[in-house]
C-alpha cells in the first residue's frame, strides 16, 4: 500500500513538473495578451513582486517549522509526564480544598503564584475583550 501511494505521488509530481515546463516554455495554445505591463501580468513578475513572494513563502514556512517545533516539544513534555505518572504509585485525586493529600487545595497551595498570575491575565484579557466588543474604546 505504501509503495502505491509513493508511486502515485511521484507520478503527480512528474505531471506537475512537465506541465509547468510546458507552460513556461511556450505552449502552442497562446491566449490573448491583454496587458503588456509585467506588474499586471499573471505570467511575468517584477523584482519587487518576487521579493514579496519570497518573503511570504519564508514567513509561511517559518511559521510551519515553529509550530511543528512547538507541537513536538508539547508532545514530548506530555509523554514525559505520562510516563512519570505511570511509574508512580496510584493516589486518588480529591476535589477538596483541604491542604493535605492529593487534593485541589494542595495543588492550589503549591502553585499559588502561577495560579494568581494566570487568573489575573485571564481577567484582564476578558475585560479588554468585553470592552472592545461593546465598543467602549470608540
Amino acid at each position: 500500500m505504501r509503495s502505491v501511494v509513493i508511486g502515485i505521488a511521484i507520478i503527480a509530481f512528474g505531471a506537475l513538473l512537465i506541465g509547468g515546463l510546458w507552460v513556461t516554455s511556450g505552449s502552442p495554445f497562446e491566449g490573448a495578451v491583454q496587458v503588456r505591463n509585467p506588474a499586471a501580468s499573471t505570467v511575468e513578475a517584477t523584482n519587487s513582486q518576487l521579493a514579496l513572494l519570497a518573503l511570504v513563502v519564508l514567513l509561511v514556512v517559518g511559521g510551519v517549522v515553529v509550530n511543528g517545533a512547538l507541537l513536538a516539544g508539547l508532545f514530548w513534555l506530555l509523554n514525559r509526564e505520562a510516563l512519570r505518572a505511570q511509574a508512580s504509585p496510584p493516589t486518588p485525586f480529591e476535589f477538596s480544598l483541604s491542604p493535605e493529600g492529593n487534593t485541589l487545595g494542595s495543588w492550589a497551595r503549591q502553585n499559588a503564584v502561577p495560579l494568581i498570575v494566570i487568573l489575573s491575565v485571564f481577567l484582564v484579557v476578558a475585560f479588554f475583550g468585553l470592552a472592545v466588543i461593546t465598543g467602549a474604546f470608540s
